[in-house]
């Protein structure tokens, strides 16, 4: 809410705090990397930094880790996850079509 507010070192100062005091949390990590982006302090790339460690996530998540990540200037890993998304989301598509066609050649019942 400080970010969105226009207060990016309160924000940074708060979720740094958050960090400390929950390191393995991977949305704290990614709120705080955002913080710290928008102070542009290096420590961004240190929160990010173990992300393969984190993998799968929901897409939701793996998206603004992909967002972070082209922020702090690692276009390639951003490009490999929003990869992910999209074979993801085919392969959600595919299911969903593949499901629908079993429903359309079941057997009337009685």
């Amino acid at each position: 809410m400080q970010l969105e507010n226009g207060k990016p070192a309160a924000a940074q100062a708060t979720l740094m705090r958050a960090y400390e005091l929950a390191p393995d949390s991977i949305v704290i990590r990614l709120h705080a990397a955002r913080a710290c982006i928008a102070c542009r302090d290096h420590r961004a790339d240190v929160l990010l930094q173990p992300w393969r460690e984190w993998l799968p996530l929901a897409d939701d998540v793996l998206g603004e880790l992909a967002r972070l990540l082209v922020q702090v200037s690692e276009p390639g890993d951003s490009a490999e996850l929003l990869e992910d998304l999209v074979r993801r989301a085919m392969g959600r598509r595919g299911q969903r079509r593949a499901d629908g066609l079993a429903l359309e050649h079941r057997a009337p019942s009685i």
